[in-house]
């Protein structure tokens, strides 16, 4: 899939999610079995997922899966899913540091690289066995 085809995709999903968020509230409206607490407790839940859903958009979940699995097993679950997906810009970054950790230049100061390297684990970046065979190219081992 080329990227002109990922972002219609993606703008695809964004607009089906949008509809089924309209009928959805629509039909709580419409229903007179429900107490208005419950159709206000309903609508923030819906629109709590479209937002959990947007925050999908810029992670590796995507905006459709985010919004569903919000929807369907709750906002809380729906957050703590897609705030754990990683984002896009990490997976580049991570990428390129491994890119050029791969390509076997020398730093001029290895402690320097070392704590860089450190620094990305501690957030996350790199996982601990990617942290060992780096520290080992670094030290020559």
């Amino acid at each position: 899939m080329n990227k002109q085809e990922d972002v219609t995709a993606k703008k695809d999903a964004v607009a089906i999610c949008g509809v089924i968020s309209i009928l959805l509230i629509g039909s709580l409206f419409m229903l007179s079995e429900i107490s208005f607490t419950t159709r206000i407790i309903c609508t923030l839940s819906i629109v709590l997922s479209l937002i959990i859903g947007n925050m999908g958009k810029e992670r590796k979940i995507g905006f459709g899966p985010a919004f569903f699995i919000s929807l369907f097993l709750s906002p809380v679950v729906g957050i703590i899913i897609t705030a754990n997906s990683p984002r896009f810009e990490d997976e580049e970054y991570r990428e390129r540091i491994l890119r050029i950790a791969a390509s076997g230049k020398q730093p001029a100061n290895v402690a320097d690289e070392l704590f860089k390297l450190n620094e990305l684990r501690k957030e996350g970046v790199l996982s601990e066995e990617e942290f060992a065979a780096q520290k080992q190219k670094l030290l020559g081992d």
